[in-house]
C-alpha cells in the first residue's frame, strides 16, 4: 500500500516537474495545457496492451464444419424462441376464454368492516 502510495506521489512530483521545465522552456502560458495533453496521451499509450495470437490456417472443411454447428445452435435457439411465444400465445387465449365466462359485477361497492 505504502509503495502505491510512493509511487502515485513521486509520479505526480515528476509530472509537475516536467510541467514546470516545459513551461520554463516554451517561455508561453498555453504551453502547460498542451504539455500536459500530450503526457495524458503518452501514459495511455503506454498503458496499451496486446495480445498476439497466430493466425489459424483453417481449412474449407473445417471452416464448414464450425458454420454448421453455428448454424444448428442458432436454429435451436429459434425454435426455443418460437416455443416459447407459442406459450405465452395459449396462455393468453385461456385467459382471455377465462374472461369472458366471468360475469361482470356491476354495481359492486366494497363495503368495509
Amino acid at each position: 500500500m505504502w509503495a502505491k502510495l510512493a509511487g502515485a506521489t513521486i509520479a505526480h512530483r515528476c509530472l509537475t516537474e516536467t510541467l514546470h521545465t516545459l513551461k520554463a522552456i516554451s517561455g508561453r502560458s498555453d504551453a502547460s495545457a498542451e504539455s500536459l495533453s500530450t503526457l495524458k496521451f503518452a501514459n495511455r499509450a503506454k498503458n496499451i496492451r496486446n495480445a498476439a495470437r497466430v493466425n489459424e490456417d483453417v481449412d474449407q472443411r473445417t471452416l464448414l464444419r464450425k458454420y454448421e454447428r453455428e448454424l444448428r445452435r442458432l436454429r435451436a435457439e429459434l425454435q426455443q424462441r418460437q416455443r416459447e411465444l407459442v406459450d405465452k400465445r395459449h396462455l393468453l387465449e385461456v385467459i382471455a376464454s377465462l374472461l369472458m365466462h366471468v360475469p361482470l359485477l356491476a354495481g359492486y361497492t366494497v363495503h368495509s368492516p
